[in-house]
């Protein structure tokens, strides 16, 4: 009975349920919304903002990398550690991960993160 009743809630919010995952209706197209995890190196962090903005009113949830906001030499390395399991777990619960990779240019930790995608059955999209 509470099942179906939190399906009920999930309707009248707007929410589409299926099996364990809840998904989000699109306001604007009735459509369900993707939730996107942006992977891409640090050095195009403008470019990353600009596309997880750009997704996101697309009608897409977007999951996006912790930028730094100091020094990224300052970070210990359980403090990298952690920041890596976070980002993974965001690529965890994504529909797919956007890839930005200007100029076509793919580093070694983003390459790890489309390999664990591909591992987990994520769609994987392209910037270029």
């Amino acid at each position: 009975m509470l099942k179906r009743r939190r399906l009920e809630q999930c309707f009248q919010n707007n929410y589409k349920y299926f099996g364990r995952r809840l998904c989000f209706a699109s306001p604007n197209k009735g459509e369900i919304i993707k939730i996107i995890t942006i992977c891409g190196s640090l050095q195009f962090e403008q470019e990353m903002k600009y596309y997880a903005e750009k997704l996101e009113l697309e009608g897409n949830c977007v999951l996006s990398v912790i930028y730094p906001t100091g020094d990224k030499e300052g970070y210990t390395k359980d403090e990298i550690k952690m920041l890596e399991i976070g980002h993974f777990k965001r690529i965890d619960i994504s529909d797919a991960i956007f890839v930005v990779n200007k100029n076509g240019y793919i580093g070694e930790s983003v390459r790890n993160e489309i390999e664990y995608a591909k591992r987990q059955n994520k769609e994987i999209i392209y910037l270029e």
